[in-house]
Parts: structure tokens; C-alpha cells; sequence
């Protein structure tokens, strides 16, 4: 018994790290996400002011 609450603490450590793991990526990934729609929102807006002048 104890050694199976032993093991059982070990791989609530590695799923612990893994998840934290896991956070990390999200948000980077999160914030990724935002950089590449913030520069397509810009690119669109300048593009549409671009045009409008042009015409």
C-alpha cells in the first residue's frame, strides 16, 4: 500500500509538471495568436485606408 501512494504521489508530480507544461505553451500560444490577429487588424485597416485615398 504504501509503496502505490508512493508512485501514485511520483506521477501526480510528473502530470503537476507536464501541466504546468502545458499552461506555459497555451499561453504563449495565446499570445501568439493575438500578436498575428492584432497585425492582420492593422494591415486590413491600413490597407482599406490606403485604398480609400487611392480612389
Amino acid at each position: 500500500m504504501i509503496y502505490e501512494e508512493e508512485s501514485g504521489e511520483k506521477m501526480f508530480d510528473i502530470d503537476y509538471k507536464a501541466f504546468q507544461q502545458g499552461l506555459e505553451l497555451m499561453g504563449y500560444g495565446m499570445l501568439g495568436i493575438f500578436i498575428v490577429l492584432g497585425i492582420l487588424f492593422l494591415a486590413c485597416t491600413g490597407l482599406v485606408k490606403w485604398f480609400s485615398e487611392k480612389n
